[in-house]
């Protein structure tokens, strides 16, 4: 009885210390990204956005997806609107992919408007 004790306990540390391990990096990347807390790491980017539409933005070889969760901020980290973004723009674009369809931004930082740059909505391209 004393040895299947014995044994429990040791794979209850076992159990403990790999999850331990399994989760350590989470927090670091999480801070690395400037999320600190939080612990979930989303890839981001710096592109051209070419243009938009209702619910989604185009870059030259990649669409995402516009949700009412995704955050959109000036070069000044002031909010705005997916009707005031200026496109054609280069943007950080925080994403969250998917295994099937487009990704979906969750954050889009403005860094700066090109020339000739408009808030009008583009004219949906066919596919």
């Amino acid at each position: 009885m004393k040895e299947r004790k014995g044994f429990m306990i040791i794979i209850l540390l076992a159990f403990v210390l790999i999850t331990g391990l399994a989760q350590g990096p989470a927090p670091a990347l999480a801070a690395e990204n400037g999320r600190e807390g939080k612990g979930v790491y989303r890839p981001s980017a710096i592109m051209v956005i070419q243009n938009k539409e209702r619910g989604l933005i185009r870059t030259l070889k990649s669409r995402y997806v516009i949700t009412s969760g995704t955050q959109i901020l000036d070069s000044g980290g002031t909010a705005m609107t997916i009707r005031s973004l200026p496109v054609p723009c280069e943007a950080e674009v925080e994403y969250e992919d998917y295994p099937y369809g487009d990704p979906v931004a969750r954050k889009i930082v403005l860094r700066r408007a090109f020339p000739g740059a408009s808030s009008k909505w583009s004219i949906p391209t066919p596919e």
